[in-house]
């Protein structure tokens, strides 16, 4: 069965109306954890890339996080390359996982700082636009605070910017 990220991604088939999928918190797992500290070495740019995971109960737990694609290929922001993420998921899938989807992004700033509430509603804002946040979409807001990592999750309800409680794993 496609995924929402072969649906937006392909434009073969159209997403469902409705989505009544509904979550309360987000906990990123650590291989997801793990990419976005490795990114925190390459500091000098805004960073950003998908995010994918599972949503059960009232959880939206994280487990992976990617590149948009290789930096020579000049992925956009956010969006990212398509083949790329495709082939990410496709893997992801391959490996057994086939109850995960792409949950959204992450971003990092270039001084790998924690990004401001206005950083943050920028590029949530930037990726409404593009079609790519919503209810079931979050942006993964991360970077340093007090040497160490801290990430926030957003996304919209309603056309209204919420936080939502986030824990790392």
């Amino acid at each position: 069965m496609p995924t929402r990220l072969h649906r937006v991604l392909l434009g073969a088939m159209t997403l469902p109306a409705v989505q009544d999928i509904i979550f309360a918190q987000v906990h990123v797992n650590p291989p997801a954890v793990n990419t976005l500290r490795l990114h925190l070495s390459s500091p000098g740019h805004w960073r950003t890339g998908q995010i994918y995971g599972r949503i059960a109960n009232d959880t939206l737990t994280i487990t992976h996080a990617a590149i948009g694609g290789y930096p020579v290929w000049r992925p956009l922001a956010l969006t990212g390359t398509g083949a790329y993420q495709l082939g990410f998921l496709d893997a992801l899938r391959a490996e057994g996982h086939t109850d995960i989807d792409w949950v959204g992004h992450w971003m990092l700033r270039p001084d790998n700082q924690r990004p401001t509430l206005a950083e943050s509603a920028a590029w949530l804002r930037y990726g409404e636009r593009r079609g790519l946040m919503d209810a079931q979409q979050v942006l993964l807001s991360a970077g340093l605070e007090d040497h160490h990592l801290s990430v926030d999750a957003y996304h919209l309800i309603d056309d209204r910017m919420e936080l939502l409680p986030t824990s790392l794993g």
